[in-house]
């Protein structure tokens, strides 16, 4: 029957997938939420600010390589070759003169004019006020919650329920923008178990988060007082923003963007809480920033007597009592700086961080943790650097701590032929290098303790195919905690997307990875390690029926050989509808999936639209169905509403979940409700 199924699907797959781009975002997501066990991701307002350019453009001649490139999506080449343009010939005297730029083609110009002039130098104080007149404000509230009760809020034995609050998720924000120019906004935010009222203090107690931001105002590239995130180098030992990884963009892996920004989301521990600002005078970038936070952290009594903590606790969540305890247990003192020199198409940069804990940190002695991060103190500091000759692109990063080795990634980014793209890195990061908020090219989720060699290629034989492949081989040379011996692995993918026209494509993805893993063998003291191979073939298509009448189809049938075990297999199916109609504000939509693995570690991630501003993850394992529903309505451009109602049905089990978040039954339904108010 099963196999039945996915062959009817495959002949009804017969056109299309949504634009590249956002299959690359959403393969990201995914994979980020199998790195590091997410399934929402807050998603930055984009459509805000480009709104706010076409009305307010930025001068050409004024602004930065990394503003064209992080804000209006040129590609590097062509914004430092427009950099290099400037210097040699003089302020553009007309924006068509951009046709005369190496590397600036007709589509590329068409996509930024919109949101660019030319004018000569303005004064700042007049800009400032300009900008304060013209910005624009919103207002949003989002809550929700899954209907059916979990065992954290059952009561127990004791009459008394492990959760200490409700179940209702509720989150408020207020921003004000004028592009990236001037912003400033502020969040709070109450999650599913957490009270809403603690220590007689009302209203959203648990995370509270505000920054006002400049950028781009004469000499000063950044000023941010408040939350923000910090990016150095190619995130060795820092990066706090959303970067890519291994994805369907097998050409897309330079880390680049802002030494500063603001921090919108809602992670309650991955950023800093200061101040930060970056100047750049001539050739030189001088980025600084200084910030106390407070973390969560298991406290337990050392061997002599004083406090020290066991581990940092990332999640936020502040639910049970435990989880409370270990509420802002340890303050931190953070200090960084990131130097650049920029002498024609070379850039060269210094970057150092020092942190400063109240706590000792001590994790547990095992062979895992032979090199972790201990101590009151941890310093890091790296040499990054990026080198444009013709139509190749250098960069890499070196990068230290006290007591370790240096660590070195290095790649390199060229355009064989208007057609043809390539790109490898190469890394090389010894065990005893760590990094706190280190986010770099790695198969591993924090960089260390791994070599590896990356090759991606992309080809766009025409304008309606385009063939990505990557292969990357890698080993890690010391024991992981799951591992008791080195580990080697690899990892290859092939894809092909076909589009017809603009609106219809076809994708066509085949995944592998091989990886050695320990078996679970009660017998055996030592656990042997064997390899595994995990292959995922995926089929999506998308196909516009009618103007505004968008229908999408999805298969993904996975498969999991280790040695000597059965093969281990699933498959997920599914259907998205939305229609937009015209000359009305409401938009609907809804998918239904049908899901069949093996075990968990056969499990599918599934990209999934939700309410504005907001990009969520499933996870399916075990045997049933899936629906959700969504519906965004706007009235008159100031108020906008958004719903989802998602359930997940299981023929296989009678609970799910595990822990305090297990449901004694065999479906979950969860609603999410949000407003916006735009002012």
């Amino acid at each position: 029957m099963k196999h039945c199924l996915i062959f009817i699907f495959v002949l009804y797959s017969i056109a299309v997938d949504a634009q590249e781009e956002n299959e690359a975002l959403g393969q990201q997501i995914e994979n980020e939420t199998a790195a590091n066990d997410l399934t929402e991701v807050e998603a930055d307002e984009e459509r805000q600010e480009m709104k706010w350019y076409t009305k307010h453009k930025v001068n050409i001649n004024s602004v930065s390589t990394e503003f064209l490139v992080n804000n209006f999506d040129v590609p590097l080449s062509a914004a430092t070759q427009l950099s290099q343009y400037r210097k040699l010939l003089g302020d553009l005297i007309d924006v068509y003169e951009l046709q005369a730029v190496p590397g600036w083609n007709n589509e590329l110009i068409a996509s930024i004019l919109p949101y660019i002039k030319v004018s000569g130098d303005e004064n700042i104080l007049p800009l400032l006020k300009s900008y304060y007149k013209k910005g624009n404000s919103y207002l949003q509230l989002r809550t929700g919650r899954v209907i059916e009760t979990s065992k954290g809020f059952l009561t127990n034995e004791n009459g008394q329920t492990p959760y200490v609050g409700s179940p209702l998720k509720i989150m408020l924000r207020y921003r004000f923008q004028a592009g990236k120019k001037m912003q400033w906004g502020y969040t709070t935010e109450k999650d599913a178990g957490e009270k809403i009222i603690r220590n007689a203090k009302p209203f959203f107690n648990d995370y509270h988060s505000f920054y006002f931001s400049m950028e781009q105002i004469g000499k000063l590239e950044s000023f941010i007082a408040g939350d923000f995130e910090i990016n150095m180098g190619q995130g060795l030992i820092h990066w706090q923003s959303a970067a890519y990884k291994k994805s369907s963009s097998s050409v897309n892996l330079l880390r680049q963007g802002y030494f500063a920004v603001p921090h919108k989301g809602l992670n309650e521990q991955l950023f800093h809480r200061g101040v930060a600002m970056s100047v750049k005078v001539k050739k030189i970038f001088v980025g600084l920033f200084a910030a106390y936070n407070l973390w969560d952290g298991n406290l337990v009594t050392g061997s002599n007597g004083e406090l020290q903590v066991s581990s940092v606790q990332l999640s936020g969540l502040h639910r049970t009592t435990s989880e409370m305890e270990d509420k802002d247990a340890l303050r931190v003192l953070t200090f960084g700086t990131s130097i650049k020199y920029q002498f024609k198409t070379l850039q060269v940069g210094l970057n150092m961080l020092n942190y400063h804990f109240s706590i000792p940190i001590e994790k547990k002695a095992e062979p895992a943790n032979l090199f972790s991060i201990r101590g009151n103190h941890w310093l890091n500091y790296s040499f990054d650097y990026r080198y444009t000759f013709r139509n190749f692109f250098f960069f890499g990063e070196v990068a230290h701590n006290p007591g370790g080795q240096p660590a070195i990634l290095s790649g390199a980014m060229a355009v064989l032929h208007p057609k043809v793209d390539i790109s490898v890195v190469l890394r090389k990061l010894p065990p005893s290098f760590k990094s706190i908020n280190g986010n770099a090219f790695t198969e591993q989720a924090e960089p260390g303790n791994e070599s590896g060699l990356y090759t991606g290629l992309a080809v766009k034989f025409s304008s309606k195919f385009l063939l990505n492949v990557y292969s990357d081989v890698f080993s890690y040379p010391m024991v992981k905690s799951r591992t008791g011996a080195p580990v080697k692995g690899n990892g290859h993918l092939l894809q092909l997307v076909y589009k017809p026209d603009k609106k219809n494509s076809i994708l066509l993805r085949f995944t592998e990875e091989s990886k050695q893993a320990e078996v679970n063998d009660a017998l055996q003291t030592i656990q042997p390690l064997i390899f595994q191979r995990k292959r995922q073939l995926r089929i999506h298509q998308q196909l516009v029926l009618l103007p505004g009448l968008t229908l999408n189809n999805r298969l993904d049938w996975v498969w999991l050989n280790a040695e000597n075990q059965p093969l281990n297999e699933g498959y997920q199916a599914y259907s998205d509808l939305f229609w937009k109609p015209r000359f009305t504000t409401l938009s609907f939509g809804f998918r239904v999936a049908k899901f069949d693995t093996d075990s968990y570690d056969s499990r599918i991630y599934s990209f999934e639209k939700d309410v504005r501003n907001l990009q969520s993850v499933n996870l399916s394992s075990g045997r049933g169905w899936r629906q959700y529903f969504l519906l965004h309505y706007k009235y008159k451009s100031c108020y906008h509403f958004s719903m989802k109602y998602m359930r997940s049905y299981y023929t296989d089990n009678q609970s799910i979940g595990s822990g305090y978040d297990e449901i004694y039954r065999s479906s979950r339904s969860e609603y999410r409700l949000q407003f916006f108010i735009f002012f």
